[in-house]
């Protein structure tokens, strides 16, 4: 397409005007018609030639002719600007969806706040605890007669345990009044997703206690806990243990505090490592009526061990001394572990500095408690 852009010069004349900067005339029909406009009402030279149709041109008529042009450009949809076809109709950005739905890290499960139950005697303001115990001892004897005095006496007594800590686990959670309002304009929950992730944190911190106990801050935990029954089997729960040995020894753990307390005592849960659970699950031997070593094991002990009993602990793996993997045979009948809880999981609100402000998140815990050890013991396996 063919376009002039004509200037008004000071004298009333117009000249064209390199690359234009005002008008644009795109259609060369109209861009003839203005020019034999222009040459008609433009005035003849002294010598009598016609003149150049630039020359001395009369303004008020250039004005009412670029006026004519302007509103028929805008009548069929000529832009008088630096317009480009092949932009589109919306730029691309708005053309791209973004989904609500924000994806977050998997992380795996605290176990223990989970198979364990929660001890919620202890106080918030309590520094410590102790615990008693009651003991008995006595004879009944064959009674011959007589004042009675031979008789066999019963005695009982009480025993104090050790005063255990009580500790308060903290994590803080910052917030900006500027970071908020950007992310309310982002439709991003800025403050309540670092609560939300403080709070793993802490659950996080807390179960790996429970699990580990901790000798810096004198906390119990399961694997620390003084007079747990603790075994590392000499069979491997993998293809180097025959089917028969795998059974046996999964077995004989199982059923130890049963057999050794004289049945007084007796474990009904169990919590295995993901690898011993997932081989024991997907193998299947040979001669064995096409079950697996799981199922042979749970039909085994199914009278202690209800179904929904079995537990599969991450904790477990690889957390053995010589980093074996490990089976936890437990009791929750006579809480055989219990999470000692002073203060559940609170939000606190801190200070405020200028703009800034500080929120704390909270959980107090004296580590875990076995008030009959004896049902409870672990298994350590090379897998």
């Amino acid at each position: 397409m063919n376009g002039n852009t004509f200037l008004i010069q000071p004298g009333g004349g117009l000249a064209p005007m390199a690359g234009g900067a005002s008008l644009a005339v795109t259609a060369d029909l109209y861009h003839r018609r203005a020019r034999a406009d222009i040459a008609q009402h433009s005035v003849k030279r002294a010598d009598g030639q016609p003149a150049n149709p630039m020359d001395h041109l009369h303004v008020p008529f250039v004005a009412s002719v670029m006026a004519g042009l302007r509103r028929h450009a805008d009548s069929v949809g000529i832009r008088a600007d630096a317009f480009d076809p092949g932009l589109g109709g919306a730029p691309s950005r708005q053309l791209t969806q973004q989904l609500a739905e924000i994806l977050r890290e998997p992380v795996a499960p605290n176990t223990a706040l989970s198979i364990f139950p929660i001890n919620t005697e202890l106080k918030p303001g309590a520094l410590s605890y102790t615990f008693r115990r009651h003991f008995q001892a006595g004879e009944a004897g064959l009674y011959r007669g007589g004042s009675g005095a031979s008789i066999p006496r019963v005695e009982t007594g009480q025993s104090e345990s050790a005063q255990r800590p009580v500790h308060i686990f903290a994590i803080a959670v910052e917030s900006d009044f500027r970071q908020v309002a950007h992310g309310d304009f982002a439709g991003f929950d800025d403050f309540g997703e670092k609560l939300r992730a403080a709070g793993e944190i802490l659950d996080k911190t807390v179960n790996d206690l429970i699990w580990q106990g901790s000798n810096d801050a004198d906390l119990w935990g399961v694997f620390n806990y003084p007079h747990l029954d603790v075994q590392i089997s000499q069979t491997p729960i993998s293809t180097s243990g025959s089917a028969d040995n795998i059974i046996e020894a999964v077995t004989a753990l199982l059923m130890y505090a049963f057999t050794n307390s004289k049945t007084a005592l007796k474990s009904d849960s169990v919590a295995m490592a993901p690898n011993i659970a997932r081989y024991l699950t997907t193998t299947y031997p040979d001669n064995k009526g096409g079950k697996s070593l799981m199922k042979l094991i749970q039909e085994g002990v199914e009278q202690f061990y209800p179904a929904a009993n079995w537990h599969v602990a991450q904790e477990l793996q690889g957390a053995g001394p010589g980093s074996e993997s490990g089976i936890l045979a437990f009791s929750s009948a006579k809480r055989g572990f219990e999470i000692m809880q002073s203060l559940p999981k609170t939000v606190i609100a801190g200070a405020q500095d200028g703009l800034s402000s500080t929120t704390y998140m909270v959980r107090g815990m004296g580590g875990v408690r076995a008030p009959h050890v004896g049902a409870n013991v672990l298994g350590w396996f090379d897998t």
